[in-house]
């Protein structure tokens, strides 16, 4: 639905569908699109609550850059994360900035490599040599994420 939208307004859709995302220490569902050029190396992610042109943007995850950028995997949360979405990746905006950090998690294995397969194509990762964290004793993703998610705009 998003990407018939997005490839009229000239976009490219890379990979879109429901995912959690750690917000100060709550999860929330949202319906995200990841889109922006190849050519130009320019990508954002937004959210809404369901697919569908109608439905108004929740918020935006904008300045991600094939040479700034990078996603990896990482263990699940062992406080509050919903146990059925137990499959977590992490998206730097700025490599070099850990205030722009943000916690996914989807609800299947595959699902998760649907996710990071598409994000490292674009962001020219090597996915053969997929990092994976433990942050199962670290609590930095919680203040992380509080300050970046005052940084960019987020409708309600």
């Amino acid at each position: 639905p998003a990407m018939q939208q997005q490839q009229q307004m000239g976009m490219q859709v890379i990979v879109e569908g429901y995912l959690l995302m750690k917000s100060n220490y709550e999860w929330e569902m949202s319906y995200f699109v990841f889109h922006g050029s190849t050519t130009t190396g320019n990508f954002k992610m937004t959210s809404s609550h369901s697919p569908g042109k109608k439905e108004a943007t929740k918020g935006v995850i904008d300045g991600i850059h094939t040479s700034l950028s990078c996603v990896f995997i990482t263990q699940p949360m062992k406080k509050n994360q919903p146990v059925n979405w137990a499959n977590n990746f992490v998206l730097q905006v700025n490599k070099y900035n850990k205030n722009t950090t943000f916690l996914f998690a989807t609800d299947s294995e595959a699902d998760l490599h649907r996710w990071i397969n598409a994000l490292q194509t674009v962001l020219h990762e090597d996915t053969g040599d997929t990092k994976i964290a433990d942050n199962s004793s670290n609590n930095s993703l919680h203040t992380t994420n509080s300050a970046v998610s005052r940084r960019h705009t987020v409708y309600n």
